[in-house]
């Protein structure tokens, strides 16, 4: 495996910007940067090597991402010596979360090092980055985006494997309606995030569809320190269950005060939610509430119990998000290879990634959709005092 992390040279690429994860079997906390091209060990039946590129950020701010990502491939490595399939040769780069250097890293995986297939890079900008040189030079593309791609055709040589923005809230909307019987809304939107605004207009639309009244929308920016005026807005105009999809860190603080206060109101959010400054000096507060999420460790559909024991016991954390989309992606390309015309070669292997049917992911079966992409279950999670359980799937 060759891992490279380069200094970054402005170049004159036209950008668009991008998004992809990771996981796979590196060390707790860092990876050996002098590791070379390292083939899969022994995969049965294999005549054919596969060099395949990895565009994560091993470092920068997705740092943990990336790196989550990065075990979820090497972990389907692991496993794939007892499997059908090609020798494998990583070829992985650092692309430091920057979205110009992604669109440069692509392009040396491509035509410096000839790899067939790529995997990654994780963040919209950085993703919208590289899929303009994937496709430009017609190499397949598999990334795990969480942002909405629905509007975007990358082309036809990437391809997207998540559960999108809009499904998750939508999901969340259908369950809010009809078992929690929820039949109106209040939203506290963060106008300093995009994100924020977005999924907020989809949880309008999805309420809308379902007969769902939105009774009051409020706006707010991120490090609020008073949330005594959107409360007291809330009570006068009855609101009782309160979409905010903002950072973990504001929502602990705005829903200790409701509590505090004495409204018992639902709480409902996005998948900003997954992290620990949510349940920071909350107690009962935080007690009843719910979100979205692609994937937890704690679905119990026996292929991810034994993804995740088997995990656990290698890096001693339990797998997030991008460790399970390194995993899936890597065994999606590997089952398109196997079934490709013409062994190792790119287009071959994008024509056969496209007629995958049902493939027996950790959650779900996955199908294509006309736009490419590979829609992952939903994860509807409900809080507890110290963490959150899963509480329903969505496929």
């Amino acid at each position: 495996m060759e891992i490279l992390k380069p200094k970054l040279h402005l170049s004159a690429f036209a950008l668009i910007l991008v998004f992809f994860t990771s996981f796979g079997a590196l060390g707790e906390n860092k990876i050996d940067k002098k590791t070379k091209d390292k083939p899969a060990s022994g995969a049965l039946a294999s005549k054919t090597t596969l060099k395949v590129g990895l565009v994560l950020p091993l470092s920068g701010s997705l740092e943990a991402s990336g790196k989550d990502f990065y075990r979820g491939v090497e972990h389907a490595l692991a496993e794939l010596k007892n499997k059908v399939g090609p020798k494998v040769i990583l070829k992985v780069k650092d692309n430091q979360s920057d979205p110009l250097l992604s669109a440069q890293l692509t392009k040396e995986l491509i035509l410096k090092d000839r790899v067939s297939v790529i995997l990654g890079p994780i963040q919209e900008a950085n993703l919208l980055a590289a899929a303009a040189i994937a496709e430009e030079f017609r190499t397949p593309m598999l990334s795990p985006s969480l942002v909405d791609l629905s509007q975007q055709n990358l082309g036809e040589y990437v391809f997207v494997v998540s559960a999108s923005q809009k499904r998750m809230i939508d999901s969340l909307v259908h369950y809010a309606v009809t078992q929690l019987k929820r039949p109106s809304f209040g939203l506290l939107v963060d106008q300093s995030s995009q994100q924020s605004i977005m999924q907020a207009k989809y949880f309008k639309e999805a309420a809308t569809k379902l007969g769902a009244k939105v009774l009051l929308e409020q706006q707010f920016v991120t490090g609020l320190a008073d949330f005594s005026p959107v409360v007291q807005n809330f009570v006068t105009h009855k609101v009782n269950t309160v979409f905010v999809p903002g950072a973990a860190a504001d929502v602990s603080k705005l829903t200790k005060f409701a509590y505090d206060v004495g409204q018992r109101w639902v709480f409902l959010g996005s998948d900003q939610w997954e992290d620990k400054k949510l349940f920071v000096e909350n107690g009962k507060a935080i007690v009843g509430h719910y979100f979205p999420l692609p994937y937890h460790h704690g679905v119990a559909v026996v292929g991810n119990q034994d993804f995740v024991k088997v995990f656990t016991e290698a890096h001693k954390s339990l797998p997030g998000v991008y460790a399970a989309a390194g995993f899936d992606l890597f065994n999606v390309l590997i089952e398109g290879d196997n079934h490709s015309k013409l062994k190792g070669a790119a287009i071959a292997l994008k024509e056969s990634i496209e007629t995958l049917k049902a493939f027996p992911a950790l959650l779900a079966p996955l199908d294509m959709d006309p736009l490419r992409r590979r829609q992952r279950p939903v994860v509807i999670m409900e809080t507890q005092a110290v963490r959150a359980t899963v509480k329903a799937i969505r496929d």
